[in-house]
């Protein structure tokens, strides 16, 4: 079925720009005025089914949509939006069937590939996103979001060198990409390449010193280092931005814990040195004592063996 066509400056038209200026309640209710008038109407109920998934109405958002299809079942637009609804739903199988429609209607549309992709990456095919991610290249070279994408997936299959190359690309054609550089931070610290990751890790937050993630891991790297006070700011600057961040939360009080054993590990060695007799009951007692004063003691800590917890992310001080 054609669409129906509305002259300039018509209601829908109106809808249509207080909807890109986000003023979505008052585009909604232009709509559905246009709708009374022409049922229709497929453009506006595609519309109408953009401001609701706009507003979180997603399931009433997903019935204007199919109405929208099924007016105008060969427009790609459509069947795009249709998709990415039905992913932000959960719905993988039935998202991935749209985004085929719509690429089987429009071959050529970046977005319509780009989102098929993304979908089949969020469903674990990486091959078959893969495999999208590199027509959409072949197709426009200097695509990021694609050469991002493409890193990540180079990544989770261990391929680490491929995925510094697709990060460094995208770095090239966009230099302010928080991602690309986070990413490639990532890889670069699989691959030991240390000094080089830690700048990395740097540049996003000079590009956004808000970015929570790019600070935590950056502390992590610290730690491996063996820079305690380096990592413990860092994690402490991802909390003042996100405070109930729960990987700095966790990496923050496994340094703390373990800097406090090693206290305590060094003032038993010292009382060792000096003890006659370091077993005996009185040179025992007095060492506790002490070693409460810097930190506290549980009840299974044993002084002359401290445990080792396991970091939530990277290692811990050695």
């Amino acid at each position: 079925m054609k669409l129906l066509a509305l002259p300039s400056g018509s209601k829908f038209n109106q809808a249509a720009q207080l909807a890109q200026k986000g003023k979505l309640t008052e585009a909604s209710a232009i709509c559905k005025q246009v709708l009374q008038l022409h049922p229709d109407n497929a453009r506006a109920w595609h519309l109408l089914g953009l401001t609701a998934m706009q507003q979180g109405q997603k399931h009433q958002a997903l019935t204007f949509l199919e109405k929208a299809i099924a007016l105008a079942p060969h427009q790609a637009e459509f069947h795009n939006h249709t998709g990415v609804l039905h992913f932000s739903l959960g719905n993988l199988e039935q998202g991935i069937a749209c985004l085929r429609q719509a690429l089987a209607l429009q071959p050529q549309s970046i977005d319509c590939r780009y989102n098929l992709a993304l979908g089949l990456q969020k469903q674990g095919q990486l091959e078959a996103a893969r495999q999208e991610y590199e027509k959409l290249i072949t197709q426009q070279p200097n695509y990021v979001p694609a050469l991002v994408q493409l890193g990540i997936i180079c990544q989770q299959q261990h391929q680490y060198e491929q995925a510094i190359a697709h990060n460094r690309l995208a770095i090239e054609i966009q230099p302010n990409n928080t991602q690309a550089w986070y990413n490639l931070a990532v890889a670069l610290q699989e691959v030991g390449e240390i000094p080089q990751a830690q700048t990395a890790y740097q540049k996003p937050l000079l590009i956004n010193p808000r970015y929570a993630g790019a600070c935590d891991d950056l502390g992590s790297l610290l730690e491996k280092q063996d820079k305690a006070s380096q990592a413990i700011a860092q994690y402490q600057q991802a909390l003042s931005i996100k405070p109930d961040f729960l990987p700095a939360l966790l990496n923050l009080g496994n340094v703390h814990l373990r800097l406090k054993q090693r206290n305590r590990s060094s003032l038993w060695e010292s009382f060792e040195s000096r003890c006659p007799k370091p077993q005996s009951s009185e040179c025992f007692s007095e060492c506790t004592i002490i070693i409460l004063s810097v930190g506290g003691i549980k009840s299974t800590d044993s002084p002359t063996v401290g445990n080792n917890p396991k970091a939530a992310r990277g290692s811990i001080v050695k």
